[in-house]
């Protein structure tokens, strides 16, 4: 009995991998809109994406607030992003403006996107 509730534990936790590694696949590309970020139980910063970018090939705007870590080997900091479908800027001078009188200290990394999945030849 034993032994089976091992290969059961053994099952299980391949299964969870798998679905954590699909769910994570799911996340990565951002449609348009803003999203926030945030490490634990912290906000650390904001996203921001245009809509009406190629599907493939898009901009991703973060605006990363002080004391946010950046992921690395050592600190194994992670962070989310959710949706905020309540808030909207119209473009991304709207967005800077914003976040830049809330939080001036903070900082802005403009990341391009080139997708590398079917479909995005």
């Amino acid at each position: 009995m034993i032994a089976n509730r091992g290969v059961l534990g053994c099952v299980v936790a391949i299964a969870l991998i798998v679905t954590v590694g699909v769910t994570s696949l799911a996340w990565a590309q951002l449609d348009g809109g803003l999203f926030v970020l945030r490490q634990g139980d912290r906000v650390a910063g904001a996203i921001f994406v245009e809509g009406g970018q190629d599907r493939c090939r898009y901009f991703e705007h973060w605006y990363l607030l002080p004391g946010y870590v950046y992921p690395n080997a050592e600190n194994r900091a992670s962070f989310t992003v959710k949706p905020l479908p309540n808030v909207s800027f119209e473009n991304l001078a709207d967005f800077l403006q914003v976040m830049r009188q809330r939080t001036p200290e903070g900082t802005h990394v403009e990341i391009a996107v080139v997708e590398r999945r079917a479909g995005c030849e």
